[in-house]
């Protein structure tokens, strides 16, 4: 807007009589207001340059040196032991005929103090450098800190006391160091052991050898000059040759992509959420320019993270070129560029050196959303030539876009803050099949139609009609916790900050005088709009293969897993590790994203989740080991992630040191067959957990509807998976998984369903594996009797997530779905993502799953299998509503009895008080309330106790104590259910009551080990427990009121 009033600012005509100048002072005070914006920036930048430049001091420390070394003279000492005088001699000859004696001493004094003010700066830049170069305090576990690491907390919080700036740690943070050879082939062949046979195994041992005897050490020596010279001997190539250099579309095989909030759309008018949106992302601009945002730090630390990512979050954008990209960057800019409905506009939001309103922005955005003009022709689908090849692109650009009117519509795209979609559609998690609408959310969000996103744009934003939004946002100038901060940032910005009006528009005032959006113009030939059909192509077709769900796991979170001191992330990897075994029947090399931002410019290393700790708790869980085993290994191998995890923090890592090895080699032209078999090892699993750094700003106490769902990214390999995921508050887990459809093998509808022995896994950590291993043979005894008996472990394990997975109807907040709702449900429901069955199929099944949910108010004395006749299955529906049908009932639809594999119950209904379903736990709850009650004051002064005491203890202590409850419950809960299931309720009270009295009988917990025992025993005689979804909803139900009030 600044060139349109220089434009019109004054006009001018020449005449006989002279020249008739005309001034236009309105626009010559918006020049002005807007040139006055421009400087305060520049004065803003250089003093925050001063600021951080003499940091850890502060500029005000001058004045501090200056009048102590003035004060001691004036006591006739000389603080400088000659120095002064020595620089007074050296002074020049002008000033020795200019100054007097005591202004030559003054002048002196002055410089004298300058140099030992900024010699005490570099040396407490030096020691605050040494000191975040220490990193034991990583590996030294919780509650024992040694003495040097308290003396180390001390001395960084003093040299940390002021408030710095954004980028004030930046020249104190250390390099990152280059691990020996040794050591990284030591930890590779490590990493490598559990997914190769034997001879394999010693062929990659061999080729180590060879490489760390013959080339290693001369590519050592090479590397390790590089990370003398530069900054950080990793950075620069990684991002040059892994995403610059790549020549395949990076749509959806690079960028990823952030969601809105779950459960909550703050408005429903798309312009509003715009004008919000677009303000908050402002205004995190402005405190990065200004230095105003808290600088990043290790998570309960003051220990900094380098914050250089955030340079280039804005005004940002990736240029294609024929053998390398590169990054462009500008330093400001006062405008975004806006795509809606094939039309290119350029949105101001500045006027006159102004921010201009939420409301103004709104009132603009609503402009555009107005504008019936159609597209020019080549101008609709101009984005897909960002989402395809990228060779071609370079070459369209330098040929039709580097002059014109096309050169100058490209460069307000590319100058512009960032890139704005309106799009059309309405997504997120609504309407009658809300899983379903979850994924296509986020679809949506990671490719779009695959024309209507900017790729190339540091991070584009999309809003929807219905006023949901997410990001996209590309890969090579930062890593996603960088822009998972700035949209944290947005989303609470916007909802708790701005806010809307009762209407749900934006607040504040519209000034009506603001100039309309510009329409961007072009002029696309022929030839360019035959290359946009070509990249569109290749573009649609990744699109179509690729395969996304997004999963809410709201069972447990990290608040229960850290009460067992165990890592979350380490909990969620061995999960990860336990679904993809029970998906794929083996491991695979599995990639971790963990930051190395520990060092200057540190960006990513990779931690080898698929260690030989986690899969041997993962073989003898599948195995059916014993219990205690079971919970050793599961320790050991939550120990060994985090011992990667942290080597991998702190410059130990594996992958990086290979990566950049191997970049020397191709530098020095000779050949590794060692790193380039290394170097090519498709990762099939791989993950990465987006940090949720700004807890602060999400009162999830308050308002617990406000959840951030985090993002996603495309599947690596064409044959595995990709999950990411996020730890909201204390009780909820976020998955996106993503694979491919032209690989047969994996679905992510059937990993993330199998992610649902983290329940397992909790109750591992817990000391439940007694009761688990029970529960896990008998469902485990199915499995021979069903052709994917994974979908069928997690179809009865969970069934209120096997529900939304075939996008029923379903309260998010309750997870529970009863009979009345179900009956409710249309056929068009049950047979959403069911596969190509009839109506007539459908009513069958939604009929068997209404018997399926009478036959669950009773309970079961025996079970055993039946075969049928074999059919091809159509969906894990079928499998589910033929859990437990009746054997010679009357009144059960004949055509159940056909087609399936099916495991039937003969029932014994109850007399009096029917036996609650899994489905509504409201009556075991209350059974339990009395258990919970009785618990609370054992548990509460437990509590408190293992406060003061050592961890092992406390983790003993418990772990013995949800043990015995464990085998209690199981042993006793089995027997009842083989002899009698009446009284069921009852026998519950007399069973807690039983277990107040075993916490404090050691004879008694070894009696009942005897007895569960023998339950296994039992069981491997072939008498398995075929009430198993009773047993799971009330024991399950039990513990976990016992383990909240504990």
């Amino acid at each position: 807007m600044a060139e349109a009033h220089q434009a019109v600012a004054f006009q001018f005509t020449i005449t006989p009589e002279g020249m008739d100048l005309q001034l236009s002072y309105q626009a010559l005070h918006q020049i002005y207001r807007s040139g006055l914006r421009s400087w305060k920036k520049r004065i803003s930048r250089m003093q925050n340059r001063v600021i951080k430049g003499v940091y850890p001091a502060s500029p005000s420390s001058w004045l501090f040196v200056v009048i102590a070394i003035l004060a001691t003279m004036y006591m006739r000492s000389d603080p400088s032991m000659g120095l002064i005088a020595k620089i007074q001699q050296h002074l020049p000859l002008s000033l020795h005929v200019s100054l007097s004696s005591q202004g030559q001493t003054m002048l002196s004094a002055l410089v004298f103090s300058t140099l030992l003010w900024l010699s005490v700066i570099l040396a407490l830049r030096f020691c605050l450098k040494l000191l975040l170069s220490y990193h034991r305090w990583m590996f030294e576990k919780h509650g024992r800190t040694s003495t040097t690491t308290k003396v180390w907390v001390t001395l960084l919080r003093l040299l940390s006391g002021r408030k710095p700036l954004l980028y004030s740690y930046q020249t104190s943070l250390p390099h990152l160091p280059v691990p020996t050879i040794k050591d990284t082939l030591s930890r590779y062949l490590e990493s490598v052991q559990p997914l190769l046979t034997g001879p394999g195994f010693e062929r990659m041992t061999g080729l180590a050898n060879q490489f760390e005897s013959s080339l290693g050490n001369r590519l050592q020596r090479y590397l390790k000059l590089k990370a003398l010279w530069a900054t950080n001997y990793v950075s620069d190539w990684w991002e040059e040759y892994i995403y610059l250099r790549s020549r395949g579309p990076i749509m959806v095989n690079s960028n990823y992509y952030g969601m809105d909030f779950l459960y909550v759309t703050p408005t429903s008018v798309q312009a509003a959420r715009a004008g919000n949106t677009i303000t908050a992302l402002l205004l995190y601009r402005r405190k990065v320019n200004r230095e105003e945002l808290k600088p990043s730090r290790v998570p309960g630390t003051v220990i900094p993270l380098c914050a250089a990512q955030c340079e280039r979050m804005f005004n940002t954008t990736r240029t294609p070129g024929i053998e390398t990209d590169v990054l462009q960057h500008w330093q400001d800019s006062e405008f975004v560029a806006v795509y809606h409905r094939g039309r290119f506009f350029r949105l101001w939001v500045y006027q006159a050196g102004r921010l201009l309103s939420p409301r103004e922005i709104q009132s603009q955005v609503q402009r555009i959303l107005d504008d019936p003009s159609p597209p020019q022709p080549g101008e609709e689908k101009l984005g897909a030539l960002t989402a395809g090849d990228r060779v071609a692109w370079s070459e369209v650009r330098k040929r039709h876009f580097c002059a014109g009117v096309n050169r100058r519509s490209l460069d307000v795209i590319e100058r512009a803050a960032f890139f704005v979609t309106l799009d059309e559609e309405d997504q997120g998690m609504r309407g009658d099949d809300p899983a379903g609408n979850l994924d296509r959310y986020a679809k949506s969000l990671l490719h779009g139609k695959c024309y209507d996103r900017w790729f190339d744009k540091s991070f584009s934003i999309i809003v929807y009609k219905n006023g949901k939004n997410g990001l996209n946002a590309e890969h090579s100038w930062a890593d996603a916790p960088t822009v998972a901060h700035l949209w944290e940032y947005t989303l609470a910005t916007d909802a708790f900050q701005l806010g809307y009006t009762e209407d749900g528009h934006c607040k504040g005032e519209v000034d009506r005088s603001l100039p309309h959006p510009q329409r961007l113009l072009w002029d696309i030939p022929s030839e360019v709009q035959a290359q946009v059909s070509s990249s569109l192509a290749v573009a649609q077709q990744l699109a179509d293969d690729v395969d996304c769900h997004v999963f809410p796991f709201r069972d447990f979170g990290k608040g229960r897993i850290k009460k067992l001191r165990i890592s979350p992330d380490a909990f969620i990897q061995l999960s990860l590790q336990l679904a993809y075994y029970r998906d794929r029947g083996g491991f695979c090399l599995t990639y971790e994203a963990s930051m190395t931002r520990l060092f200057r410019e540190g960006r990513t290393e990779t931690v080898r989740s698929c260690s030989n700790e986690s899969c041997d708790f993962v073989k003898a869980l599948a195995g059916g080991e014993e219990e205690e085993h079971c919970r050793q290994l599961f320790r050991r191998a939550a120990e060994k992630h985090q011992n990667l995890y942290r080597l991998a923090m702190t410059g130990d890592g594996i992958d990086r040191h290979l990566f950049c090895l191997y970049v020397v080699s191709k530098y020095l032209g000779v050949d590794s067959p060692f790193l380039k078999e290394v170097l090519s090892e498709p990762w099939r699993l791989s993950t990465s957990q987006t940090p949720l750094q700004q807890m602060e700003l999400f009162d999830l106490k308050n308002n617990p509807e406000f959840i951030s769902l985090g993002g996603g990214f495309g599947p690596v390999a064409d044959d595995g998976y990709g999950v990411s995921y996020i730890i909201v508050g204390e009780d909820m887990i976020n998955f996106h998984v993503s694979s491919k459809h032209s690989c047969s093998g994996t679905s992510p509808y059937g990993f993330p369903s199998s992610m649902v022995p983290l329940r397992f896994m909790c109750d591992i950590a817990l000391g439940l594996l007694v009761f688990l291993c029970i529960i896990g043979r008998s469902l485990q005894g199915c499995d021979d009797y069903l052709d994917n008996s994974t979908k069928f472990l997690k179809a009865n394990f969970s069934p209120h997530q096997y529900i939304r997975l075939e996008g029923l109807s379903l309260n998010p907040a309750r997870g529970t779905m009863n009979r009345s709702e179900v009956a409710n449900c249309t056929t068009h429901q049950w047979c959403t993502q069911s596969g190509n069955i009839s109506s007539h199929q459908c009513n069958i099944y939604k009929s068997c799953f209404n018997q399926y949910m009478n036959l669950a108010q009773t309970g079961c004395d025996s079970a055993h299998e039946l075969y049928p006749q074999k059919m091809e299955m159509v969906s894990m529906l079928q499998l589910y509503c033929m859990v437990n049908i009746v054997k010679n009932r009357t009144d059960f639809p004949s055509e159940c009895k056909e087609g399936e594999k099916i495991y039937v119950c003969t029932l014994k209904p109850t007399e009096k008080t029917p036996t609650p379903s899994f489905h509504d736990k409201t009556t075991t709850e209350a059974a339990t309330t009395e258990a919970a009650t009785t618990e609370a004051a054992t548990t509460e002064a437990a509590t408190r106790e293992s406060a003061t005491t050592e961890a092992a203890t406390t983790e003993s202590a418990t772990t013995e104590a949800a043990t015995t409850k464990a085998a209690t419950t199981c042993g006793s809960k089995s027997e009842s259910s083989i002899a009698d299931n009446q009284g069921f309720i009852a026998s519950n009270v007399v069973l807690v009551f039983l277990l107040v009295f075993l916490i404090v009988s050691n004879a008694t917990w070894c009696h009942f080990f005897r007895r569960q025992r023998r339950t296994h025993q039992l069981w491997r005689a072939g008498h398995p427990c075929a009430c198993r979804d009773q047993l799971l909803t009330s024991a399950g139900a039990w513990f976990t009121s016992l383990d909240s009030d504990r």
